[in-house]
């Protein structure tokens, strides 16, 4: 499974692209913070993110896709949980993989939200959190929300 992790997604979820999930159909589009002030934005929607995560992966093992658009973003201190690592000429791609949630993986989701907001520390990347056992897919696309892929057969 880890070689081949791109090629489970697209088996799995029906993904043929990582720039975005917005045309997949059974999507579930899930917003974050919406109706609150620029102050509470940040801890409102991670605490959505943080329960939702809580949720669905509940002390399950969870891998991650991150895509660093800008190259000197990438994170170097991930070699425990790195499981795949491709480089190409516009982004470095690390797949990685946590047993559960932990603080290691919402403080990287945490620089995530922080991007957009233009706080620190923040980092540009894409951010999909999946499992192929339940199997779900999840697109934390900014701090206005997440996509959620559950597995479903036609």
């Amino acid at each position: 499974m880890e070689n081949n992790v791109h090629e489970n997604l697209i088996k799995v979820f029906g993904l043929k692209t990582f720039n975005t999930i917005s045309n997949i159909e059974n999507r579930i589009r899930i917003n974050l913070a919406t109706n609150c002030s620029d102050k509470d934005r940040l801890d409102i929607a991670f605490n959505e993110v943080s329960n939702i995560l809580k949720s669905i992966f509940n002390k399950k093992e969870i891998i991650v896709r991150l895509c660093f658009w800008n190259k000197k973003e990438e994170l170097k201190d991930l070699k425990s949980s790195l499981i795949q690592r491709i480089e190409s000429e516009d982004n470095i791609v690390l797949v990685l993989k946590y047993n559960s949630l932990n603080d290691d993986l919402l403080n990287i989701i945490k620089m995530h939200l922080n991007f957009e907001l233009g706080l620190s520390p923040s980092i540009n990347i894409g951010c999909f959190l999946f499992n192929f056992e339940i199997p779900i897919l999840l697109n934390i696309y900014d701090d206005r929300g997440l996509d959620i892929i559950p597995f479903c057969k036609e």
